[in-house]
């Protein structure tokens, strides 16, 4: 639920950055945040003489306990489809404004898509899925070394009611704290140990 993007931009600057042209269709900003947010980050990412290297914004309704993909009594939410949807629609319009010639910083950017709990692989008695505790992280960019990182699921892990955890998240962090931005990830993570060999990312 949450995205990070690294760019060479000052949050200071939003105010002069309006002249910045977008073409991505990031969706309605009225109702979703990221398609609020991030083209405020990409216009960031794209002033002159900016220096702040993160942003962090985020996107919500997916604690999805019942109802999951049915209306139901929860009619009024979003179901996950349509999160899902939502959040597809606002990064690629993000990558493709991060590619134009307008910005041009997708080769020096990187993108990490998260979420701080996962779900479960079984159904609940109200249609929903409860806390997991495997899940999924994406990281994009021009540098990223694409691919999957970790053992892919097999139908065991499937008919297990949680995904198993296979890579720490917090060795993907460090990994990017280390290799991108360049700084100590272990004074940020100074009570974890990270794996002798973690994924190549960059």
């Amino acid at each position: 639920r949450g995205v990070i993007a690294r760019g060479q931009t000052n949050s200071n600057m939003l105010t002069t950055t309006g002249s910045i042209n977008l073409s991505g269709n990031y969706g309605d900003p009225a109702r979703e945040n990221l398609a609020k947010s991030l083209p405020d980050i990409a216009r960031l990412i794209a002033a002159p003489g900016s220096t702040s290297r993160v942003f962090y914004t985020g996107i919500g309704d997916f604690d999805t306990h019942g109802y999951e993909e049915q209306p139901g009594v929860a009619a009024a939410k979003p179901t996950l489809t349509e999160r899902l949807d939502s959040v597809m629609m606002a990064i690629s319009a993000f990558v493709q404004d991060l590619k134009s010639s307008a910005i041009n910083h997708w080769n020096d950017t990187a993108i990490v898509i998260y979420t701080e709990f996962g779900r479960r692989n079984l159904e609940n008695q109200t249609f929903g899925t409860d806390h997991g505790h495997g899940f999924h992280m994406f990281v994009l960019g021009g540098q990223v070394l694409g691919g999957l990182k970790g053992s892919p699921v097999n139908a065991s892990d499937l008919a297990a009611e949680n995904l198993p955890q296979d890579i720490d998240y917090r060795t993907v962090f460090k990994v990017i704290l280390d290799d991108w931005l360049q700084v100590n990830g272990a004074a940020v993570f100074d009570d974890f140990t990270a794996p002798a060999n973690p994924p190549q990312l960059f």
